[in-house]
């Protein structure tokens, strides 16, 4: 199997990597073209994903602010009613 796929590639004068395009010595500068603009799409991919997990993180964050505030809150509460239905008796 492999003996066949080397001397197929040989015998296509090149390699082929992910674009489908085969790379020479006389397309090296399209080939660096197209690398470029799948590059282009992987990083706008990436930035995409990278910023879902951001607004994940705030919104998981801003959640965990809010619910520790309102525990917060509850306790002062708590302290101030049972500090002054203490001080009337």
């Amino acid at each position: 199997m492999f003996v066949s796929f080397s001397k197929r590639l040989k015998s296509m004068s090149g390699f082929r990597l992910g674009v489908g395009l085969r790379l020479t010595r006389r397309n090296c500068w399209y080939f660096l073209f197209v690398l470029m603009l799948v590059g282009c799409f992987y990083f706008c991919w990436y930035s995409v994903l990278a910023c879902g997990w951001m607004l994940y993180g705030l919104f998981y964050g801003l959640y965990l602010v809010l619910k520790y505030a309102a525990i917060g809150a509850k306790k002062l509460y708590t302290c101030i009613k049972g500090e002054i239905t203490h001080a009337k008796h």
